[in-house]
Formats: C-alpha cells, sequence, structure tokens
C-alpha cells in the first residue's frame, strides 16, 4: 500500500461543519478555520509520531549485506529515470528490512500539483513519504520509508 503525506496541508476547507452558526457566515468560517488547523495539528502530531518511529527502526537494524546495496542502486535508478528537474536525492539508506530516500525538491516547486508520487516512483510494496516545506536555509524535501517485499513499515 503506498501512503503519501504531506506535513503542509493545503488552504483551509471552504465546507462549513454541522455544528457551525449557519446564520452567521464570519462564525461559520473562523468555526471552520479553528477546526482545520486542529486537524492539521493533530495529522502533524501523527505524522511526526510515525517519521519518529521509522527513523528509530531503521537506526536500530543491521546492514543486510546481500539486499541492502541492490536496493540501494535500485532507488538510485529510479530516481534518476523519474525525478522532476532540479530534484536531488541526498541521500539512500538500506538495513534489514527497510529503506530511507531524502530528496530534495527544487526551489518554487509546488507539492502536490504536478508533484512526483514518490511511492510509485520506488516501486516498493509499501512506502510512507513525509513532505517538508521549505524553511529558512532549507530547501523543500521529501523523505520516503520503504518497506522490503515481505516485510510492512512499523505503525
Amino acid at each position: 500500500m503506498v501512503q503519501e503525506v504531506m506535513i503542509d496541508l493545503p488552504g483551509r476547507s471552504e465546507v462549513v461543519t454541522e455544528d457551525a452558526d449557519e446564520g452567521d457566515p464570519v462564525a461559520a468560517a473562523d468555526h471552520d478555520e479553528r477546526d482545520h488547523a486542529q486537524r492539521a495539528a493533530e495529522r502533524r502530531e501523527r505524522v511526526d509520531s510515525r517519521a519518529a518511529l521509522l527513523d528509530a527502526t531503521v537506526a536500530g537494524e543491521a546492514v543486510d549485506p546481500a539486499w541492502a546495496p541492490g536496493s540501494e542502486k535500485k532507488i538510485v535508478d529510479a530516481f534518476a529515470a523519474e525525478a522532476s528537474p532540479g530534484a536531488g536525492l541526498r541521500a539512500v539508506t538500506c538495513k534489514t528490512t527497510l529503506c530511507v530516500a531524502e530528496i530534495e525538491h527544487p526551489e518554487g516547486s509546488k507539492r502536490g500539483v504536478g508533484g512526483t508520487r514518490w511511492g510509485k516512483v520506488f516501486r516498493f510494496p509499501h512506502t510512507f513519504v513525509v513532505y517538508h516545506p521549505p524553511g529558512p536555509d532549507e530547501p523543500a524535501r521529501s523523505v520516503a520509508y520503504l518497506a522490503r517485499d515481505g516485510y510492512r513499515l512499523p505503525k
């Protein structure tokens, strides 16, 4: 199963929730904005928590010398064949059951609008991709966690 998650959620929903005050559009929009902000914060917390678990799992694994180098090459080759112009592969690490690929996005790229679906590019059976928006001194990047055939990503 491929799952891609963006930490920076798109613009707020225009849907007014059922419990909003339908007679006051300003109150309804304010309620919707708070609801969206709360959902975004909860989702960010879940994503950050899972990414931390995946990072810890990868850090605790030994390297399988029969599998890891070939899997790293598979990731590098897939990236070279299908990456957007200007994107860069910062790092690729494979251990025993998991790989992590960190992708740097070109400046000004629009994630989610014509963005690359890394889970499909790398062709691993179970993938979790976390998008990190650009920071003051950091470009936008994605971190793809990839599980080896026969394994699932920890939850």
